[in-house]
C-alpha cells in the first residue's frame, strides 16, 4: 500500500484565530486589567439575574440529526431584512472607548469584516453619525424614552437621518446597581464627554434624566 494516508478529521487545525467562545473570552480577558474586564463582563446587583439568564439558555438544546453527513454547516440566516454571515448583532453597550480608542467606529468596522449587523448605544463614546459613517453595519439604534417628548423625537430624526434602519427601545437607566463595578469603585477615565448630546446635538437633558431615572418612564 501506497501513498499518504488522509486525516480522517483535521478540523481541529484551523488557521483561523478564534473557534469557540470560550477562545474569545479568554484572549480579551488577557488584554484587559481586572477592572476593565469587570465593566465589560459584569451583571447587575450580585448577578443572581444574569445567571439565571445563562443557565436557561443553557438548557436549549439542538436536535442534530443522525447520518446526515459531516460537511460544516452554513450558519448564515436573514434577520429583519440583513443578510447575516451568522445569527449575531453587535450588543449596544456604551464607554466602548475604555477598551479601544476608536470604540464603536472600530466596532463597527469589525462586524462590517465578520458579515454581522451593529446596534449602537445612545451613550456611545461617539456621536451616532460618525458611527454611521464609519461601516455599512450600524444599523439599529439604541434608545430609552425618557424626558421631553419633542427631545426624543429629535434624537430619532437624527437617527433616521443617520441611515439607521431600526430603533430598539430599553427601559434600563445608565447608572445600575453593579456591584463588581461598585467594589473596584469604577469610573470611565479619558471619556470626551457625552457624544450625542450637547450644543448641535440632542438635547442634554434627556441624558441627566437617563442618569438621574428620576421620572416614570413612558408607557
Amino acid at each position: 500500500m501506497t501513498g499518504k494516508t488522509s486525516r480522517i478529521d483535521d478540523r481541529y487545525a484551523t488557521n483561523e484565530k478564534y473557534t469557540t467562545l470560550r477562545g474569545i473570552y479568554r484572549d480579551a480577558q488577557r488584554h484587559l486589567s481586572e477592572v476593565e474586564w469587570n465593566y465589560l463582563w459584569c451583571g447587575t446587583g450580585d448577578e443572581v439575574t444574569l445567571n439565571d439568564n445563562t443557565a436557561a439558555f443553557d438548557r436549549y438544546r439542538f436536535i442534530t440529526p443522525l447520518f446526515a453527513g459531516i460537511d460544516n454547516p452554513d450558519t448564515r440566516t436573514n434577520v429583519l431584512g440583513f443578510d447575516l454571515s451568522f445569527p449575531a448583532f453587535i450588543a449596544p453597550f456604551g464607554g466602548e472607548a475604555v477598551f479601544h480608542p476608536d470604540g464603536h467606529l472600530a466596532i463597527g468596522r469589525a462586524a462590517e469584516a465578520a458579515g454581522i449587523q451593529q446596534m449602537v448605544p445612545v451613550a456611545a463614546s461617539f456621536p451616532l453619525e460618525d458611527i454611521a459613517a464609519a461601516s455599512s453595519v450600524a444599523s439599529i439604534f439604541q434608545m430609552t424614552f425618557v424626558g421631553d417628548e419633542d427631545a426624543v423625537v429629535d434624537l430619532m430624526e437624527r437617527v433616521k437621518i443617520a441611515g439607521y434602519k431600526y430603533i430598539c427601545i430599553t427601559y434600563s437607566p445608565i447608572r445600575q446597581w453593579r456591584e463588581r463595578m461598585m467594589e473596584d469603585r469604577f469610573s470611565i477615565r479619558g471619556e470626551r464627554g457625552p457624544a450625542n448630546f450637547g450644543p448641535g446635538r440632542s438635547d442634554p437633558a434627556a441624558l441627566v434624566e437617563l442618569l438621574e431615572f428620576k421620572q416614570p418612564r413612558w408607557n
